[in-house]
């Protein structure tokens, strides 16, 4: 800038938009242009590292966005605190580094109640809860659900509960099948009369005796044919039949994680949000797949 015929420097001012950079000197700016002014007015060199928030122990760091604007749109938190707006809200939830929720609009004290409606009409229309217990009505069924905070459906109607009654004999055939017990049964009857005798859930494994039942067979060799897929498991395989092979021998699940290469061997960290740390974007993906 000329000012009265000398070169006069002079800082830019910036405008107040939120584009966080990090520059060389590890610090955090709203944008480019205040990292330079920053440059400028310290007379230092700062360059920029990051169009983002400066990496922490490889971890970005918060910045908390202030300050709000002065509107009046109350609402509560779920730390059970009121708040002019939301944005404040927001902001005592970065600066505290917290998770706090709107819980609901409006001052806490003028959140709604539950108000048990009673006295329930004086009439006999029995029926029983999922609490075990008999009730005249249904009305007086959801009042004890209201009073006690719980939920109570209704399970049946009337005040005799239906009981579990095993049919039995089973037809004397010889239709062999074995439960998911373990067990052989001489046809599909007794399995289901078992269950009901043992009050436990036995389904059909298989048809006929268990000594029958089928096995797995691994097919192999695998043609010798280069595509490239890497699994569940983190492994490479040259193909997607070899990777099934794996599985099969190893009798465990894995699934196809990606075609081609697995991920790039390069060092830019991200963390993800079960809170662990991955070198790279890919190898969290990778880690949700």
């Amino acid at each position: 800038l000329v000012v009265q015929g000398e070169a006069v420097c002079t800082c830019l001012s910036c405008p107040n938009m939120l584009d966080p950079v990090c520059g060389s000197d590890g610090k955090n700016y709203d944008n480019v242009c205040k990292l330079r002014q920053n440059a400028c007015k310290t007379n230092t060199l700062i360059t920029l590292i990051s169009r983002d928030a400066c990496l922490q122990d490889g971890k970005p760091t918060c910045v908390c966005v202030e300050p709000c604007p002065k509107i009046l749109k109350p609402v509560y938190g779920s730390d059970g605190k009121n708040y002019d707006n939301e944005c404040l809200l927001k902001l005592a939830a970065c600066k505290s580094k917290s998770r706090i929720l709107i819980a609901g609009s409006g001052r806490y004290h003028d959140k709604p109640t539950c108000v048990c409606v009673e006295p329930c009409p004086e009439i006999l229309k029995p029926v029983y809860g999922s609490d075990g217990k008999d009730y005249d009505n249904e009305c007086l069924l959801k009042l004890a659900a209201c009073k006690s905070k719980s939920r109570i459906l209704i399970a049946g109607f009337g005040h005799d509960k239906p009981t579990c009654v095993c049919v039995e004999p089973c037809p004397e055939i010889l239709k062999p099948v074995y439960g998911s017990d373990g067990k052989d049964y001489d046809n599909e009857c007794l399995l289901k009369l078992a269950a009901c005798k043992s009050k436990s859930r036995i389904l059909i494994a298989g048809f006929g005796l268990q000594d029958d039942k089928p096995t797995c067979v691994c097919v192999e060799p695998c043609p010798e044919i280069l595509k490239p897929v890497y699994g569940s498991d983190g492994k490479d395989y040259d193909n997607e039949c070899l990777l099934k092979l794996a599985a099969c021998k190893s009798k465990s699940r894995i699934l196809i994680a990606g075609f081609g290469q697995p991920c790039p061997e390069i060092l830019k960290p991200v963390y993800g949000s079960d809170g662990k740390d991955y070198d790279n974007e890919c190898l969290l993906k990778l880690a949700a797949c």
